[in-house]
């Protein structure tokens, strides 16, 4: 079965950061001494191919579609606001599956209200339905996103996606100045690519398991995984 919960060993641990401490966290991560051999990977996006599990034609697989729908629609009666980082592409693209902000879309409350966050013009989104928002900036800029989720009047997010680059870096990043200060004390984040991208894959080794309730889904895939308070 494609979702059987289980630890994935690659072989490698996060070395920890002493000089360094995240909220939210056991230790704070990195993956710059890795040995000889190896690149840094606190800004690299990617494992090396043999790493990586994942299908790359098939980035949005089925059973990472199919298990962010369920979690999703578990959580909508009660979602007043939706963050995510990474909207969905145009029409055309390599996937097979429902894509995440289609699966939000489709199942949203016209009520809740959607902040979508990407690096390049995401703006055919915004009409897609009521209270829907894009924002064509990078996520390590933190300012501008601010200052929208402002102006949208939303104090807290009880649904949220990243799916942005996944350096080691740039995933604290996003756990830091989104995650910690806006997820809602019943809501959830989802990180895609828990299984192949150095990013989502050190955070969910180092987050405090006493604070957090984590899990990780369709191994064998790119996979998806889940961050909930306790």
């Amino acid at each position: 079965m494609y979702d059987v919960e289980r630890k994935e060993n690659r072989g490698l641990t996060p070395d920890k950061n002493v000089n360094r401490n995240i909220e939210g966290l056991s230790f704070t991560p990195t993956y710059n001494h890795l040995g000889e051999g190896y690149d840094d990977f606190d800004s690299f996006d990617g494992f090396p191919c043999d790493w990586s599990n994942g299908n790359p034609s098939v980035h949005f697989s089925e059973c990472v579609s199919d298990k962010f729908e369920e979690i999703f629609i578990e959580m909508k009666s009660s979602c007043r606001a939706v963050f995510e980082i990474g909207v969905w592409r145009p029409k055309g693209s390599n996937d097979n599956s429902p894509f995440s902000t289609e699966i939000i879309l489709r199942n949203k409350k016209n009520d809740t209200k959607y902040l979508g966050v990407d690096i390049q013009d995401r703006s055919f989104v915004d009409g897609m339905g009521e209270n829907i928002h894009t924002i064509i900036c990078n996520s390590m800029n933190r300012d501008p996103i601010y200052e929208k989720i402002k102006n949208e009047n939303i104090t807290e997010f009880d649904f949220m996606f990243i799916d942005g680059e996944h350096s080691v870096n740039e995933v604290l990043y996003e756990w830091e100045n989104y995650v910690i200060p806006f997820l809602s004390k019943d809501g959830i984040a989802l990180f895609h690519d828990v299984h192949t991208h150095p990013g989502p894959y050190a955070l969910f080794e180092s987050v405090n398991k006493d604070i957090f309730d984590v899990k990780k889904y369709c191994y064998g895939d790119w996979g998806i995984g889940s961050i909930r308070r306790k």
